[in-house]
């Protein structure tokens, strides 16, 4: 059972309309994760924030974005997250296979999309700090110091997705995650 009240188009703030259509455009239904952070300006505020700077300044494709989201989603056990991003990552073009290795950790096809979830996961899962060899391996597999910085704006970005999913516990809506093979 979600914590925090779920907004939908009809009963958005005000305060939030503007921020909700920057994002989801002006039809259609509010993710379930959108109408609950639209409940606290402030939370809401923070989101558009950090999405706005990652679309405007972010250098990285959709495929390397959702390899990152699903990695993270993964390493912070936010089941929403690896059901949303399994469907952006998708459009992006990953197979569910691929997908499913991004998030166990287990990227054995490329080298480059090896050492970026690597990096991701150690930062996550070590609040903030990655190994040396872990950035060393990131950077020789064709990375720059940039894009490793541009990097942290995308874990903390997708800490922020988790932690306020698993937070408020955001239910599903659309279809859960594949389960990652035992």
């Amino acid at each position: 059972m979600p914590r925090i009240p779920e907004h939908t188009r009809e009963d958005l703030p005000a305060e939030a309309q503007n921020g909700v259509n920057q994002i989801a455009g002006g039809v259609g239904r509010l993710s379930h994760m959108l109408g609950e952070l639209a409940d606290n300006q402030a939370i809401f505020e923070i989101y558009l924030g950090k999405t706005k700077a990652l679309k405007d300044h972010g250098t990285f494709d959709a495929k390397t974005r959702e390899a990152i989201a699903l990695a993270m989603a993964n390493e912070n056990n936010c089941e929403y997250c690896e059901a949303s991003h399994t469907r952006t990552a998708r459009r992006a073009g990953w197979t569910d296979e691929e997908m499913l290795a991004i998030r166990a950790g287990k990227v054995t096809w490329d080298p480059k999309t090896a050492a970026m979830t690597a990096l991701v996961r150690s930062a996550s899962s070590n609040t903030g700090d990655v190994p040396d060899d872990v950035w060393q391996a990131a950077l020789d597999a064709g990375w720059t110091e940039q894009d490793l910085v541009e990097a942290f704006a995308h874990i903390m970005g997708n800490i922020f997705n988790n932690y306020f999913n698993r937070y408020a516990r955001t239910e599903f809506d659309f279809p859960a995650a594949p389960a990652l093979p035992e």
